[in-house]
């Protein structure tokens, strides 16, 4: 049995400490020499390489390498400059800190890694895919289209892509058997074989319609895409295959039309979608200052508040527009004063739209007479511009005239009676013997009417401004 560390520690002492003569013998020395050889394998060596058959503990960590990058920390964490891994690595957790950066395409899709490349025919291959872990199956199907694009690893940084479609699948042994797309059937006119290593995609699927979606993004083309209808490599040239698209999809004839008119330009990033449902869109112009949305009210509400900024319930920016008096109104200030009804007068709000000039005309007894009574009325026009009264300074001149359907009566009423001020005194007698005391002619059956025309002219534009009164 070995002794302890301990007991050999005492017996070097002892050897060491010894002052009799010839008490340290050859015999006695090489005895504590042969006691030590069980622990000798529990030693690394420094001058050559060791293999070392049993766990071997470093409680306190390890430093690797003579560039020092590698160090395994007591922790249990481990620090190095760079990991390359031949094959598959599983996290339990992936902590990125700082930034995360990915070069070239990313299609999230159906994915396979070609292990193996067989040329069973023209243009047709057999395709055997990596293993990731033991019971790792590739997910293709028949027909499914599939697309790799491959860096060539020179200077320049060129690529190329492969298109095939699935002819068979076998899960088993993990393999597919693909042909190539034909050089007029893929994007850039030129399909290449695929090769040893190639990442491959499913692009889509020309039977199965659950397999003909995918999202795209393209560092190089400067694109993110969810495409729909996806049945061959060539996305359709009308743009079916697009759901949402950020960027340019270059392949849409009416995008390209946009472009070549000056209405989109390629440095600058939209967004095509063939449908979109949008809670709240807030629109800037060319220097970013929002872009009110027009929000138009039924009536003025003496109560309301009224604004032109960013509604806080709503989350958008809105200009309030309110019919008031005939007109449409539009408030410029960030808020109306609540209470002040809107007028060419009130700084708060624009007229944007107006029912223009209005020659209104009122009667003061109304508008029915009976034909064998006496009747007296005041006939009163008044000019308006949405909610306001044109002024009598504007006003040039004012004619009355009637239409009866009399026109001789007529003619002599106009040269007679007609009037020049913008009221108009009209008196009915069911006279006979005196028909020129009254302003409607005598005699009219029951349900006849008669019109008193109304004329304004000034200097609003010079437009004469016409309205007919019917007394019946």
């Amino acid at each position: 049995m070995a002794e302890s560390k301990e007991q050999l520690r005492t017996r070097f002492e002892t050897i060491r400490d010894e002052n009799r003569t010839a008490a340290n013998t050859a015999e006695r020395i090489g005895n504590a020499f042969l006691a030590i050889l069980p622990y000798l394998g529990e030693f690394l060596r420094k001058d050559q390489p060791e293999t070392l058959e049993y766990l071997l503990t470093l409680l306190n960590g390890a430093v690797i390498g003579n560039s020092r990058q590698i160090t395994l920390n007591p922790d249990g964490s481990i620090t190095c400059g760079s990991i390359y891994v031949e094959g598959s690595a599983i996290f339990e957790e992936l902590v990125i800190n700082k930034q995360s950066v990915n070069e070239g395409d990313q299609v999230f899709s159906n994915r396979g890694i070609v292990e193996i490349v067989d040329q069973t025919s023209s243009n047709q291959f057999r395709l055997t895919f990596r293993k990731e872990y033991e019971n790792d199956r590739i997910s293709f199907k028949e027909n499914d289209c599939l697309k790799c694009k491959i860096n060539n690893l020179d200077t320049e940084g060129t690529d190329f892509t492969s298109w095939f479609r699935v002819l068979s699948v076998d899960y088993e042994n993990n393999t597919a058997d693909v042909i190539l797309y034909p050089d007029n059937e893929v994007p850039g006119g030129h399909n290449y074989a695929p090769i040893e290593g190639a990442v491959v995609a499913r692009w889509g699927n020309p039977v199965e319609t659950d397999r003909q979606q995918m999202f795209y993004l393209s560092s190089t083309d400067g694109i993110f895409a969810f495409l729909q209808g996806v049945t061959k490599p060539i996305i359709n040239d009308e743009g079916s295959n697009v759901t949402a698209y950020i960027g340019l999809p270059n392949d849409i004839p009416a995008i390209q039309k946009l472009i070549r008119d000056g209405m989109l330009q390629r440095n600058k990033p939209i967004l095509y979608a063939k449908t979109a449902v949008v809670e709240n869109l807030i629109t800037v112009k060319h220097d970013g200052s929002p872009d009110y949305i027009q929000r138009e009210w039924d009536s003025w509400d003496n109560e309301k508040q009224y604004i032109m900024g960013f509604d806080s319930t709503e989350e958008r920016y809105v200009q309030d527009n309110c019919w008031h008096g005939g007109s449409l109104w539009r408030c410029i200030v960030p808020q109306a004063r609540i209470g002040v009804e809107p007028s060419l007068t009130n700084t708060d709000w624009a007229c944007i739209r107006s029912g223009g000039l209005v020659l209104d005309i009122e009667s003061t007894e109304g508008d029915w007479y009976n034909g064998d009574k006496n009747f007296t009325t005041i006939l009163v026009a008044m000019l308006v511009h949405g909610d306001l009264i044109i002024a009598d300074e504007y006003i040039e001149s004012v004619v009355w005239t009637r239409e009866s359907g009399d026109a001789a009566a007529d003619e002599a009423w106009n040269i007679n009676q007609a009037k020049t001020e913008q009221t108009l005194n009209l008196t009915v007698t069911y006279d006979l013997d005196h028909p020129e005391l009254s302003d409607i002619p005598v005699g009219m059956p029951y349900g006849s009417k008669c019109g008193f025309r109304c004329t304004v002219s000034g200097d609003f534009s010079n437009i004469p401004i016409t309205n007919i009164y019917d007394i019946t």
